[in-house]
């Protein structure tokens, strides 16, 4: 679905649907109810996801599977989190970035984004 560099600043990028964006649209909300603190899955058609990088380019694959994938032991840390996407045009993008980049992904279908 997507395989490439997204600039971040703060550590922050995002996947939204950029019509539903309002005053609440923050990582507090974001990660309301939750006790993970690398994705933010709280608020419908946004997840806030923190790296470890301040600013700069992270490498981000971004796939759909139809069976969980086997954990890759390779990284230090990682978490699961449910997300449906509304079926509304989601983007992907870093905080304060210039650049979204489309996500087609399945409407009203519940997935887990690890």
């Amino acid at each position: 679905m997507f395989e490439g560099d997204i600039f971040v600043s703060y550590g922050q990028m995002m996947i939204e649907n950029p019509a539903a964006w309002d005053v609440d649209y923050d990582a507090e909300h974001s990660f309301a109810g939750q006790v993970n603190g690398l994705c933010g899955a709280g608020m419908p058609e946004r997840l806030w996801m923190f790296t470890g990088l301040h600013t700069g380019w992270v490498r981000l694959t971004v796939e759909h599977h139809d069976t969980s994938p086997a954990l890759d032991q390779q990284w230090e840390e990682i978490v699961e989190a449910p997300f449906t996407p509304t079926g509304a045009p989601l983007q992907l993008m870093g905080l304060m970035a210039n650049e979204a980049y489309p996500l087609l992904l399945p409407a009203s279908v519940p997935l887990r984004v690890r």
